[in-house]
This record gives C-alpha cells, sequence and structure tokens, in this order.
C-alpha cells in the first residue's frame, strides 16, 4: 500500500511484479471538525487577508518564488488590504530565514509562522484568499485539501501535483507554470482581482466537496476493502492468526510518519482481519527496505520513537553543551517545576498525570503550606478543563531545599512573574546539573540577562530558554487540591540559548504535558523577548483609560478590561507593535541575527485561542470585545468605596511590564539605532506615575534602569554584545 500514485509508480521501477496499492492520506478529522463552523467556513474571498504559504520554507519547496511573487504585487496587496502568511517548518535554515527576512522586509506587517496546530491551520485558511504552493513536484501535498476544505483555492504548478491528479482535479485548482515567477504573478493578480467573482468562488465549491468527501472514516473503509481482497480465508480465522499477511504502508519520506495520525483509525480494522501490519520507509535516498518497523502497529509506533529518539540524541552534543537524553529509551523524564501559584497548580494536574514523568515542585514562598495541603489529598492536584473534563495529577516529590529536586533533572520550568526569577535563579545556581534545560514562562522578560549574571561560567552548559506565553488562563480554587482552568492555549512557542536547542526543549515540553501543550522551536532568543503581549497590551490600555486622570477625582466605576476595550488602546498597541517590527528588522539587516521573528500581535492573539471563543476575530478590537478566554476581567484599579475608584500605578501592568517590558525593547532600540516614539511615551507616563525614572533625556539613562532587566542594567553598550 502506497500513499501516493507517484510513490506507487517508484516502488513498481522497483517491484514490477507486485500488487500495489494506493491510499491516499485523507482529510485530518481536527480539520474537518473546523469546516462546519459558519465562523470559519463561509467567510467570503473578498473578506479574506492573507495570500499563504503552507508548507515547509525549503528549496524544493520554492518559497523563493513566492516571496518573489509577493514583493512584485506589493502594491496590488496593499491597496487590498490584503497580507502575505508564510508558515512551514525549516530544513535548511539559513535558506528558510532568508526569505522569512526578505518576506519581512518588503511587508512588516507579513505574518511568519513555524508550526501551527489545527485550530489555527483552520483560522489562517478560513482568512486566506488564495493559497500558493510554487513546488514543481509534490507526490500528494495535503495542505492543498486542508485548504480547499475552507474554500480557498490554490495556485498550483501545471503537472506532477499529487493532491491535484488523485483528489481536487484540475478544475479544483488555479494552474499556472511555476518555472515563470511572471506567469505566476500574472495568475495570481488576475485571482486577486477576481476575488469577487464568480470564477474563483466555484473553483473553491469544486475543490470543497472532492476534499471534504473524503475522510477518516472513508479512508480506514478503503483500507478494509483493500486488506479482506487479499487476505487468505484461512487467515481470517481466530485459531490461524499466527500466519496472518503483513501488510506494507510504505512511506516515501520517513518524516511523514509522524503527521499520518490517520493509521490509528486502522487499528480496530486491523485487529478484525488478525493482520500483521509493518511501516517501511525510505531512509537517505535508499529504497532497499532495510528497516521494518516493527511487526505489528503497537511495535511499530514504539520502534518509530526511539529510532527518532536516537536520531536526537545524535545532535545533542553540538554548540558546547552536550544534553541529556530528557529521559529517552524507558528512562522517566524529570521535571522540577519552581512555585505555587496558579500555573504551577495547573502543571502538577497535567505534567503529575504522565506515566513516563517524574514530577518535582521546588516552593520557596508557600512551599511548606502547598507540601501540607498537597499530603491531605495523595500529593494530588484536579485541575477543572474548560470542557468540564478534569485533569488529576501526581506529584512525586516536593521540597523547600533544591537539593532535594534538582539531581538528576532533565527540564526545570519557572512559570512565574519576573520579580521572581532572581531568588530563584539564585537558590537553583549550586544545584543544577550541566546539560539540564532551565525556562520561564513567559520569556518576555529579558531574565536571559540576569541568569548568565547569576549562573557565571556555568550557563554555558545550560539550555536556557523562554516560550512566547504562559499557556493558561487560570485560577486557584483549594489551595493544594483545585484548580480551574478556563483558557488553554495548546502551542507553545520556545526559543532557547543555544538557538540550536530549541527543538529539542520544545519536545521535551510535547512529552512533560503528555501532549495535553505542545512544544514548538521558535528562532533567536530575541524572537521572545520582543513578543507584542503584555508590555504591548497592558500599558496602552492603561494609558487609554488613565492618562488624562487629574489624580483626584474618583472613577464611578471599574470598567471590564478587555470586553470594553477602546479603539484608542488598540490604535496605540498598532503603534508598539510596529516599532517592535522596525527593531526586529534592525536586528535581522543590521547585526545578523536573522533568527529574529516576531509575530504581529492581531493574527498571533488570534492564533492562541479557540475559533469558537472568539466572536468576532476581523480587528484587533472586535478580538477583545468578543474573546470569551477574556470575559469578566477588571481593569486593576484601588477600591475606595462601592462607587469610587482610582487607578493603581503599582499593579503588575507597571511593576512588570514598564521595567521588565517596554523598558527591555527600548533599551533593545536604543543600541539598534531605532526610533520608538510610541514606547517613548508609555514609559514617559508610566514612569511619572510610579515615581520612577528610566527615561532621561531621550535616553535609556535614569536611575531605575538598574533594576530593569534591559540589556543596559546588565553593562550591555555595544549593540553586536546583544547576541549571546
Amino acid at each position: 500500500v502506497a500513499l501516493t500514485g507517484s510513490d506507487r509508480i517508484s516502488l513498481n521501477k522497483l517491484h514490477p511484479a507486485a500488487d500495489i496499492r494506493v491510499l491516499n492520506p485523507p482529510l485530518r478529522e481536527a480539520i474537518k471538525a473546523r469546516t462546519t463552523s459558519d465562523m470559519l467556513q463561509h467567510r467570503p474571498l473578498s473578506q479574506r487577508k492573507f495570500v499563504s504559504f503552507m508548507c515547509r520554507v525549503a528549496r524544493e519547496k520554492r518559497a523563493h518564488v513566492f516571496v518573489d511573487a509577493m514583493v512584485a504585487l506589493k502594491g496590488l496587496l496593499r491597496s487590498l488590504n490584503v497580507v502575505p502568511l508564510m508558515c512551514g517548518a525549516a530544513s535548511d535554515t539559513v535558506y528558510a530565514d532568508q526569505q522569512r527576512q526578505r518576506l519581512v522586509e518588503h511587508f512588516p506587517a507579513a505574518v511568519v509562522l513555524e508550526f501551527v496546530d489545527a485550530p489555527q491551520l483552520a483560522d489562517i485558511f478560513a482568512n486566506t484568499v488564495v493559497n500558493v504552493h510554487p513546488a514543481l513536484i509534490e507526490a500528494y501535498g495535503l495542505t492543498l485539501i486542508e485548504a480547499a476544505s475552507f474554500f480557498t483555492p490554490s495556485v498550483v504548478h501545471h503537472e506532477a501535483i499529487g493532491a491535484v491528479s488523485e483528489r481536487l482535479h484540475h478544475d479544483g485548482v488555479i494552474t499556472t507554470d511555476m518555472n515563470s515567477t511572471a506567469t505566476l504573478v500574472s495568475t495570481l493578480r488576475e485571482a486577486l482581482r477576481d476575488r469577487e467573482q464568480g470564477r474563483l468562488e466555484s473553483i473553491a465549491q469544486r475543490a470543497y466537496h472532492r476534499a471534504v468527501e473524503y475522510d477518516e472514516s472513508q479512508c480506514a473503509a478503503l483500507f478494509h476493502d483493500m486488506i479482506t481482497t487479499i487476505a487468505s480465508p484461512n487467515c481470517l480465522h481466530p485459531n490461524e492468526s499466527d500466519r496472518c499477511p503483513t501488510v506494507s504502508y510504505t512511506h516515501m519520506r520517513a518524516r511523514l510518519f509522524g503527521r499520518c495520525c490517520f493509521l490509528e483509525n486502522f487499528n480496530d480494522v486491523l485487529r478484525s482481519l488478525s493482520v500483521h501490519f509493518a511501516i517501511w520507509w525510505r531512509n537517505n535516498q535508499d529504497f532497499s527496505g532495510k528497516r521494518a518497523v516493527g511487526a505489528c502497529w503497537a511495535k511499530g509506533e514504539q520502534h518509530w520513537l526511539l529510532t527518532r529518539r536516537a536520531k536526537e540524541r545524535e545532535r545533542n552534543n553540538i554548540d558546547g553543551v552536550e544534553m541529556g537524553s530528557g529521559g529517552s529509551d524507558g528512562e522517566k523524564l524529570n521535571v522540577v517545576v519552581c512555585g505555587e501559584g496558579n500555573a504551577v497548580h495547573v502543571m502538577i494536574a497535567q505534567i503529575g498525570s504522565c506515566s513516563d514523568t517524574e514530577l518535582r515542585v521546588l516552593g520557596m514562598m508557600r512551599g511548606e503550606e502547598l507540601k501540607t495541603e498537597l499530603e491531605k489529598n495523595d500529593f494530588t492536584i484536579t485541575c477543572h478543563n474548560p470542557d468540564g473534563s478534569s485533569t488529576k495529577g501526581r506529584v512525586d516529590k516536593i521540597s523547600l531545599d533544591p537539593a532535594d529536586v534538582l539531581p538528576g533533572a532533565h527540564l526545570v520550568l519557572l512559570p512565574l512573574p519576573v520579580f521572581a526569577h532572581r531568588p530563584y535563579f539564585e537558590i537553583i545556581r549550586d544545584h543544577i546539573e550541566q546539560g539540564t534545560a532551565i525556562g520561564v514562562l513567559p520569556g518576555q522578560g529579558g531574565s536571559q540577562w540576569l541568569a548568565k549574571q547569576i549562573f557565571g561560567d556555568k550557563f554555558g552548559s545550560l539550555v536556557y530558554f523562554g516560550t512566547d506565553k504562559l499557556p493558561y488562563n487560570t485560577r486557584i480554587e483549594e489551595f493544594g487540591k483545585t484548580v480551574r482552568l478556563f483558557g488553554l492555549k495548546k502551542v507553545l512557542g520556545v526559543a532557547a540559548l543555544p538557538e540550536s536547542k530549541a527543538e529539542h526543549v520544545a519536545g521535551m515540553i510535547t512529552r512533560a504535558f503528555g501532549g495535553i501543550i505542545e512544544g514548538n522551536a521558535l528562532g533567536h532568543m530575541f524572537s521572545v523577548t520582543l513578543m507584542p503581549v503584555n508590555q504591548c497590551i497592558h500599558p496602552s490600555r492603561m494609558y487609554s483609560l488613565f492618562s488624562d486622570w487629574d489624580g483626584k477625582t474618583p472613577y464611578d466605576r471599574n470598567p471590564l478590561f478587555y470586553e470594553e476595550m477602546s479603539e484608542k488602546a488598540t490604535d496605540i498597541m498598532a503603534g508598539v507593535d510596529d516599532e517592535i517590527q522596525a527593531v526586529a528588522h534592525a536586528l535581522r539587516t543590521q547585526f545578523k541575527m536573522g533568527g529574529v521573528v516576531v509575530p504581529r500581535i492581531h493574527p498571533m492573539l488570534v492564533s492562541w485561542y479557540e475559533p469558537e471563543l472568539i466572536g468576532d476575530a476581523s480587528t484587533l478590537l472586535s478580538y477583545f470585545r468578543t474573546n470569551q478566554g477574556y470575559a469578566g476581567i477588571d481593569t486593576p484599579m484601588k477600591k475606595l468605596s462601592e462607587s469610587e475608584w482610582e487607578p493603581d500605578f503599582n499593579g503588575r501592568y507597571f511593576t512588570e511590564d514598564i521595567p521588565f517590558g517596554l523598558v527591555i525593547t527600548r533599551g533593545i532600540a536604543e543600541l539598534a539605532g531605532t526610533e520608538t516614539p510610541t514606547i517613548d511615551m508609555l514609559i514617559l507616563w508610566a514612569q511619572e506615575k510610579m515615581n520612577k525614572q528610566y527615561l532621561v533625556d531621550g535616553k535609556l539613562a535614569g536611575a531605575d534602569v538598574k533594576d530593569s532587566f534591559s540589556p543596559q542594567a546588565f553593562g550591555v553598550k555595544d549593540p553586536h554584545e546583544l547576541d549571546m
């Protein structure tokens, strides 16, 4: 059984007499489930905002052709308020970074992503006018099917594209000669201008019906029919199962195995037919079939995991940091979580529910209290999830002494506010072992400079990482017993020092959380440091609310922070977002930090939440006002009486998001020679309200800079010293 028709042709050359069947990969259930959402499925092409490139950013996929076409169409795209979106992993990071950098240079508003989950993929295609697939040869091209399931037409080469010849057909796509950039540009110009016309809609309609009709259940049924036509009647007798035939499912590329989750749906088919199942792959252009992965589906899966981990170990000893195996080959993954707060409670439930993980907790503030409460409940915490289900996890060890929990740790997580990083780093320093991965969630606070200062020479033997966000909206219900999870962001971006370790750390995170949260490797550490999240949202909103306060007259109510979001606030956020993009652009172009790719605030935030939680994601303002994940959140204010309120300038939206957010970005911008008028406005206003001094005469030279985590606070004066 081969994946595609082109695979069958290749196999037939090796085995001319073989009976080779084709079983195309189906539309994933996770995607098909979202095609029924009215908000996603039926958005007219004229209201969509992306031209997308959705495949590996690689030479053979011809990502450079997509960028060339976008540059040629810059004027038209701007007039239509459409922006390019490039999403895909990199096999050649130098090539990929070059193409991403070129795209962002010409389109500062372009969206550049590396990995997205099913909800994010659905939201992208539901907002895409046309999907561009420049490859000249494609064995199949599953993203073309996924695009079609959201009425998104694709532009493809006029021949040798498997998904077109085997599923969508030529009247279900827009064909062109991808050998000619000029021809592609002409085709795209016509398609974009015709997006309100019937021709493009009719192509999308035909492709949609062909894409959604072939789903996982139909694929399993076809597989069943294939097996029943070749299996011997004797083999189907329960007592004769030892004489069963083996069905070989051939992948021409090993990496495809991890994507073919639909094979799991064949378990019942295989068991009912008592047929053994093997998976073969071609490795390094080798068709000899040297490696049969297991004698049945379960063993095949296990063997593949061990093979993948062996390859990871081969990559571990690079950049002078030898990482541990991270619990491979039957060894448990040892995870230490630091703290006792809301996020720690959820992590105890999630990580502690995984059988191949040993979970330890290091508590400094309320550690003894947490230990006492956990003892009452067999060291377990229950997390009540947004969908009504519950997750229950157990702590293996909790202590206030790092010597009790850190030895042998593979992964150390600090889901803490920035001010707590220093005391934890200081007590961890003498106990953390070489090769351990230690990371802060989220990583926007610039703590890498603090960690380097505190860990000293040991810093170079560790892997330090930061995440793009804290994955939870959550509140403790009963301390040490239950926690309520209001919102879960299922994909966690990871940037690491050294940068090459990000993929390994992302894999450890995925394993630690048992797949509840998936790690996604990002680029340079500044991709996280500069993220337009809290530093962009909180100060902008507070300024819009209180910049004109007279300092005396109380307010008669406390407004909802997100649901009553104002256009003034989102305009300020857009200004901060633009300035962050300018800083990232300077780092990439002037200081050769090609891996600094920072997402735009609007598409980034939309991608973090399930589509059904957002009533209207069309603008940043409507996103905030209609996002159920933000419902009921008040503004940080001091309550003077039942009808009197005043701003709280000592809350964390000031004490964290200014010195550990905007001041850091401003410090990097100053070293990079980038102007930041909106950020300056916010810092100058906030420092007056906080009675602090950061900016003086347009320079980050105030008395309180030393207490921030800006590079200047750690003696960085040369912009070339920014790249650690």
